[in-house]
């Protein structure tokens, strides 16, 4: 019978990683812009749930960043801490200056999304 030691990953678990790392940034980007328009569109108390939700969030990514050694579970815990931290910033940017901010988040997560995608036409 074969043993597993935990730090040995599947193929699996190595490729799903890898697709999730060469990703990361767009997810992340995706999903935070998601909330944030949602909050903005939405009344106050969804602003301020937003930014509740995301702190432990944040704080768990923070956290288990350097004690998680799967790979596969460090791209998604990334993930997790950096949509999140989008979210907020987007959200407290929009409450505080409004649509200027709105629009200018929508235009960098534009610009970023555009310049990572050309990357792999190379």
């Amino acid at each position: 019978m074969l043993e597993r030691r935990p730090h040995e990953v599947s193929g699996f678990d190595a490729a799903a990683a890898l697709w999730l790392r060469q990703r990361r940034l767009r997810i992340a980007l995706l999903i935070g812009s998601a909330e944030a328009l949602i909050a903005f569109l939405s009344s106050g108390v969804i602003r301020i749930a937003v930014v509740v939700a995301a702190t432990p969030l944040i704080g768990l990514y923070l956290f288990a960043r350097t004690t998680i050694e799967w790979s596969l579970g460090q791209q998604l815990l990334w993930i997790v801490g950096a949509s999140q931290a989008f979210a907020v910033l987007a959200t407290v940017s929009t409450f505080v200056v409004g649509w200027t901010a709105l629009i200018a988040f929508a235009a960098v997560v534009a610009l970023v999304l555009l310049l990572s995608g050309s990357e792999r036409r190379r």
